[in-house]
């Protein structure tokens, strides 16, 4: 097994079990954000990650020598794409349930594909234009929009959330090298915290620790190590390649809503899932052929 393969399956594992705690993270926010504002739940979920890296990690493990001027403008922008993705995502889901939401928000991997072609000047092969349209496609056959009946307002929140996704992935791929994803966690979480508290001092509403703790705790731990699992898929990855396998977020998110709700997906649904899974293993053993014949040409 040479390394592009061993590379590529450990980007994929970090990608699928980031996607995991991604739906952690929204269940538990989905429960806090019915008894608090929304701002305050970003609140909540900056400050305790942030707090949670400086016990684990120490602060002396972060590098001043990590952060210049311009490294702190990535960041500043990847905590501001970060707020934004998971806000709307969170506005999105006081309407819609959360399989429909995360479908809508499949659009993501397409457009990160398209951005990193670009912006990095990736290169587009055949296989990643097939992977592609089958996936965008296979999200069109779970969105069903023609008989969902999501108003505009929430279809809108998760296109801003989608576009913020695909802003943050493009960053970590082309910063990857430059700072470690701990300090990138560790920083970005300061950033929010110092851009929301002077939002929420005003309008902050008691909590009862007793009874949310232990969501807090889900949304604070779930969302770090989905947050060091993203960014590791992609620098070990190839941008393009990696995005495919967000698609394993449905595959969660459908499963939560069978056991929590008995929502059974329907056939046109899970044929949908089918093609993102094939367009997934298209994609990595293309790939994988193309690094040992190197007989593939990019056509972009």
């Amino acid at each position: 097994m040479n390394v592009f393969f061993s590379n590529s399956v450990s980007a994929v594992i970090y990608m699928v079990t980031a996607t995991f705690c991604i739906t952690v993270v929204n269940l538990s926010a989905m429960h806090l954000l019915a008894s608090y504002g929304l701002l305050q739940v970003l609140l909540i979920r900056a400050s305790v990650g942030f707090m949670l890296l400086s016990v684990f990690f120490g602060i002396t493990t972060f590098r001043p020598d990590e952060i210049n001027s311009s490294s702190f403008l990535t960041t500043s922008i990847r905590a501001v794409l970060e707020l934004g993705m998971f806000g709307f995502f969170l506005l999105a889901l006081e309407e819609v349930t959360l399989s429909l939401a995360v479908s809508v928000a499949m659009l993501g991997p397409p457009l990160v594909v398209f951005l990193s072609s670009i912006l990095l000047k990736e290169p587009m092969y055949w296989h990643r234009i097939a992977a592609t349209m089958i996936s965008f496609a296979a999200a069109m056959l779970i969105i069903n929009p023609v008989n969902n009946g999501v108003s505009l307002q929430s279809i809108l929140y998760l296109l801003m959330s989608v576009i913020c996704f695909s802003l943050n992935a493009v960053i970590a791929r082309k910063y990857r090298h430059s700072i470690s994803p701990i300090s990138v966690a560790f920083y970005t979480h300061g950033i929010m915290v110092l851009i929301l508290l002077p939002l929420v001092v005003g309008n902050w509403e008691s909590i009862s620790w007793a009874k949310e703790l232990i969501f807090i705790a889900l949304m604070s731990l779930s969302s770090l190590l989905g947050v060091f699992l993203f960014s590791f898929s992609y620098k070990v990855g190839h941008g393009a390649f990696v995005s495919m396998f967000y698609y394993s977020e449905i595959l969660w998110a459908m499963l939560i809503d069978f056991l929590m709700f008995q929502f059974v997906p329907s056939s046109i649904a899970i044929l949908g899932v089918l093609l993102m899974v094939g367009a997934g293993l298209l994609s990595a053993l293309s790939e994988h052929q193309r690094k040992s014949t190197d007989d593939v040409k990019a056509i972009f």
